[in-house]
């Protein structure tokens, strides 16, 4: 409130001086008159500043309060103690998400990837083969959410969600292009450009936000990076088989595979803002 008083006192002094030309001024208009007209405009003035002052700090909380819901997360995960970031884990169950916010999306995977049938040693124990796309309706959801609130979805490259609900398949080298037909992009970019243990390509399903020139490109991976022990093991040709994604994690265990980087996170939580920034 100093700026404003101090405008204030200066509006009163450019009011008061504006009269020192007129010889007369004192003889003509009355003192109380003179005083009462210079503090009712020195009050409108102090109400005008007031109310400016007042929509200042709502507009300002209103962009402060701005938030993204974190959809389909890891309970404790990345997405957790962040502000104005509202994590959806297994328990809140993301599927009954019905908020307006924008959202960042990690749907599950396992029954749309390349084995979405299961491990083929479970499969060989028991016979069982799991069903493709048996989510129990968590990408369909995350979709819907996605064009309705603006936001990101990301998947893993290869998902047999992106055919089967009609989106396009991005280049693997990178760069956005045009998914379908709901304002969508998508494209791929690997996650071990961002910190990730293995080259991990994922795509992403943007809806209404900014699309960032990401660290495109393909990682080939080499016979260093897999771990001494499953060289020594599987060898050379097995290890590639099984793919180097699989030597951390897995079991009861997934956190290490499905773990997302914190620097690849604030690509999409900005995303997701910019789409909040844009209402």
């Amino acid at each position: 409130m100093g700026f404003n008083s101090a405008y204030t006192l200066s509006t009163v002094f450019v009011v008061d001086t504006a009269y020192e030309d007129s010889d007369n001024f004192a003889q003509d208009v009355p003192t109380s008159f003179t005083f009462l007209t210079m503090l009712g405009r020195v009050v409108s003035l102090f109400r005008s500043y007031v109310i400016m002052y007042v929509l200042m700090v709502f507009l300002l909380w209103n962009s402060n309060s701005q938030s993204v819901a974190a959809l389909f997360v890891q309970a404790g995960g990345a997405y957790y103690n962040l502000q104005n970031v509202d994590p959806w884990d297994e328990v809140r169950d993301a599927r009954k998400y019905d908020g307006n916010s924008p959202v960042v999306c990690h749907p599950p995977c396992q029954r749309w990837g390349k084995m979405w049938a299961g491990s083929p040693s479970v499969i060989a124990k028991t016979g069982v083969r799991k069903k493709k796309g048996d989510d129990a309706g968590c990408f369909q959801s995350a979709l819907e959410s996605v064009r309705r609130c603006g936001g990101v979805l990301e998947h893993p490259w290869g998902s047999h969600a992106w055919p089967h609900f009609g989106l396009k398949k991005p280049d693997r080298k990178g760069g956005w292009i045009k998914a379908d037909d709901h304002g969508g992009w998508t494209c791929c970019v690997e996650q071990w450009r961002y910190g990730h243990y293995a080259p991990k390509p994922t795509m992403l399903y943007a809806v209404r936000c900014e699309l960032p020139e990401l660290d495109w490109g393909v990682y080939k991976v080499q016979d260093s990076d897999f771990p001494e022990w499953a060289m020594e093991r599987y060898g050379r040709e097995k290890c590639r088989k099984i793919g180097l994604l699989s030597f951390k994690g897995g079991g009861t265990d997934s956190t290490p595979r499905i773990h997302t980087p914190k620097p690849f996170r604030d690509i999409l939580l900005r995303m997701a803002f910019s789409s909040a920034n844009s209402d």
